[in-house]
């Protein structure tokens, strides 16, 4: 899995992390669901020995309810300490920035939501209940797979580029490349994604010839090309606007970028403090 894919990993549920909510949410509801089926099974002696139809659904109809219960009382709410608290709405929330005005765009991936559909069709007119165990232990997966979100956003104060990846108000983070190490930016390049409407990306240039796509939402040639000249501008970087349609891979920076410049950070500049008032004098204080 590539860095600027951004998926979860075990340190990310843990404490500070960014997912640390779900990860208790799932704990509680997994206790929940071992403590109900153990109830039925000591009420019940002969549980095992039912229809397999039968205990399908008590056992469905069992752990549904109780990580329901589990999932809205959420026992562990008390030990929570994250800044990112889990949203009712299942589309994924834009990312909180390092600093206001820093360049944020979503990373287009692929949703294959057609091949979810067709495998829940297949399972569904090949026997629901044969295939149903099969479906609830990947519908965890599906659902985050559909309803993430990744984003890059490009640091213009701290001179980093970030990668993020939302899901119901939470999120968490990667660091990416430094702008220090950018030659230079690229505007142009076409994107052709099957289904969708060409785009145009604004990339930047790494010294190991990688391609750091910056921004890839633009609708218009034109349009990246003055995205990439502002953002030139503000980076002190060169630009070179490409014309044709070259591959995103093979892009160099050598034959295209001449006198790279050095990136210069953006200072945060406080207020200053001087003895002057900053307000004008009332009419009262006048005479």
């Amino acid at each position: 899995m590539h860095a600027d894919q951004v998926w979860p990993q075990r340190s990310d549920f843990g404490v500070a992390g960014g997912f640390q909510e779900l990860g208790l949410r799932i704990r509680d509801t997994a206790f929940f669901s071992a403590l109900t089926l153990a109830l039925v099974c000591a009420r019940d002696p002969y549980f095992f020995a039912q229809n397999l139809r039968e205990w399908g659904l008590l056992v469905l109809g069992c752990l549904g309810v109780s990580a329901l219960l589990a999932w809205c009382v959420f026992p562990s709410r008390k030990r929570l300490k994250s800044e990112f608290r889990l949203s009712g709405k299942l589309v994924a929330q834009a990312p909180r920035l390092a600093h206001e005005g820093n360049l944020l765009s979503p990373r287009p991936e692929r949703r294959d939501l057609w091949a979810c559909v067709l495998v829940v069709l297949l399972s569904t007119a090949t026997g629901l209940l044969a295939n149903l165990s099969l479906l609830l232990a990947f519908a965890p997966l599906i659902v985050f797979r559909l309803a993430s979100r990744l984003w890059t956003e490009v640091d213009l104060v701290g001179g980093r580029v970030y990668y993020h990846r939302t899901f119901m108000g939470l999120q968490i983070t990667r660091p990416g490349p430094s702008l220090e190490q950018a030659e230079g930016l690229v505007s142009g390049v076409r994107l052709d994604r099957p289904g969708e409407d060409p785009s145009y990306s604004v990339c930047m240039i790494l010294p190991d010839q990688q391609t750091l796509p910056l921004e890839t939402m633009c609708r218009t040639r034109d349009e990246s090309h003055e995205l990439a000249r502002r953002l030139g501008l503000q980076l002190n970087l060169p630009h070179a606007p490409l014309d044709t349609d070259p591959s995103i891979q093979h892009l160099r920076g050598e034959a295209m970028l001449q006198g790279r410049g050095r990136w210069k950070p953006i200072e945060e500049r406080g207020n200053r403090v001087s003895g002057r008032s900053k307000l004008p004098p009332v009419a009262g204080e006048q005479a």
